[in-house]
């Protein structure tokens, strides 16, 4: 999502909309582009055309010139204090730029700051929009329930400052995550009605919400009419990084629609792009499954194969594993050393085959654990062993193992019920069932929080999750 950020009296505060008519020329470096407001004596001026241009480099994908002009913002904050409007601007558009490149964890410990900020303010619009940024995070890290409760913030935030137009910029997203859970009609009622309400200027971005949406469905001629409508927009505005998404999108179209010489003609000079500008990821429209599949023809034709390599590895590594493990028979020599050799740099195994598993919903959450490490791929055999039920000794539980993954990771019983579409009481009934395979009855802890941190320690010790994460602070309250 990106949005214009609220105006104050100190502050003429930039646009963060992709495809804005805010541009520069591609080759123009941001200190260059700040020179004019060097000279003006207004110290808020000043920080604010560092701030604008960052983002306006932003959408041509020059992180080094944009972090140049954060860092250059940042310095002039610890010279005069501008006040924490300014601080908020600065921590909302640094974790922004920080998201586009894929850097969700610093995303979201800035925008984390920018909300403990932006919380003890009357800027109702900056606490909107922040809360509405810190769940495009968490969406983007798969972090699906924590996302749904940091939408809730936004929209009670909107509601109090009667926003409309945040409100419309809410639901899109709101629409978008249902798609990622899988949820395409209510995800994509809720994107149409967006854009049914939507400005001239959001019906743009919010169309090609809808067109992804419609790709994820199937209904791919519709998707391209509306890719292609937003790539003449994004083109003429100067937005390379929304360009680069839209194509990959529309090369998913054509690929469904067995158009590969058309899918070819949109990812040659995309993907010549990317490599030029070091680009793999792109914040807004990320569909990963969509996205890996794209990634998957690159590297079976050859064509730029460094990039979809570094967007597998580093954003994609369950996808690549499944995908890429399907593709092997089938390719040929030259791909097959191409899919080996992103397969040797994950230095996983193959991931479980979940097909069998008839709950989408139960089905979907168990992928998306591997997918993000939440769950150990190596011993996520050995942990269906481990959380089988008397009934069922021969075949895992698949709920049990999904409760396991949401509660050692920092869930209430309420959240996970949520997540999974079940009661709170069979969560709790599935919570005690995990307890008892970890041999808690002869195990006595005092509190339900210690109960789950001796459970994590366990879980850590028998391999089944890292050792390096803990519960979320945003669900450690509920424990």
């Amino acid at each position: 999502m990106v949005k214009k950020e609220p105006q104050s009296e100190q502050f003429d505060l930039p646009r963060l909309a992709p495809g804005d008519d805010q541009k520069i020329e591609t080759g123009q470096s941001s200190i260059g582009a700040s020179r004019p407001y060097e000279e003006m004596s207004d110290d808020s001026t000043q920080f604010c055309a560092l701030i604008q241009t960052a983002l306006i480099l932003q959408q041509t994908a020059s992180y080094e010139e944009a972090s140049t002009c954060i860092e250059i913002a940042r310095q002039r904050l610890q010279l005069k204090d501008l006040g924490t409007e300014a601080r908020i601007l600065l921590l909302n558009a640094d974790a922004y730029i920080h998201w586009s490149q894929g850097g969700l964890v610093d995303a979201l410990r800035m925008v984390d700051e920018s909300i403990m900020l932006a919380d003890q303010t009357d800027l109702s619009d900056l606490r909107i929009y922040t809360h509405l940024l810190r769940a495009n995070v968490l969406r983007a890290q798969i972090r699906y329930p924590e996302a749904h409760f940091a939408y809730e913030d936004a929209c009670r935030s909107a509601k109090e400052a009667r926003s409309e137009e945040f409100r419309a910029w809410i639901d899109v997203n709101l629409g978008w995550l249902d798609l990622l859970e899988g949820r395409y009609g209510l995800g994509t009622c809720k994107i149409m009605q967006a854009v049914d309400a939507a400005t001239p200027e959001q019906a743009v971005s919010f169309n090609i919400f809808l067109a992804a949406g419609h790709n994820v469905t199937g209904r791919h001629p519709e998707a391209e009419r509306l890719l292609l409508a937003g790539l003449d927009h994004y083109q003429k505005s100067g937005d390379k990084l929304s360009v680069f998404a839209i194509k990959l999108h529309l090369a998913y179209a054509c690929l469904r629609m067995n158009q590969p010489q058309d899918a070819c003609a949109y990812l040659t000079p995309a993907l010549q792009w990317a490599e030029q500008k070091n680009v793999d990821y792109f914040p807004h429209w990320w569909h990963p499954h969509l996205v890996g599949k794209v990634c998957a023809h690159i590297l079976k034709s050859n064509i730029s194969p460094s990039v979809a390599k570094r967007m597998l590895i580093k954003h994609l590594p369950g996808e690549a594993v499944s995908l890429l493990s399907r593709e092997l028979p089938y390719v040929s020599s030259i791909s097959r050393r191409l899919m080996e050799n992103v397969l040797d740099a994950l230095k996983t195994t193959r991931p479980a085959d979940l097909g069998q598993i008839s709950d989408p919903v139960i089905r979907t959450t168990l992928r998306e654990l591997l997918r993000f490490g939440r769950l150990r791929a190596d011993n996520f055999a050995r942990l269906q062993r481990k959380l089988t039920t008397a009934r069922k000794h021969n075949a895992f539980n698949p709920v049990a193992v999904a409760v396991f993954g949401l509660y050692v990771h920092g869930l209430s019983r309420k959240e996970i019920a949520r997540r999974l579409g079940r009661s709170e009481s069979t969560v709790r009934n599935y919570i005690t069932f995990i307890y008892e395979q970890f041999g808690f009855r002869e195990t006595p802890i005092r509190s339900r929080f210690d109960r789950r941190i001796e459970l994590r320690k366990i879980a850590q010790q028998e391999g089944f999750i890292h050792a390096d994460e803990g519960p979320t602070n945003a669900s450690s309250h509920q424990l």
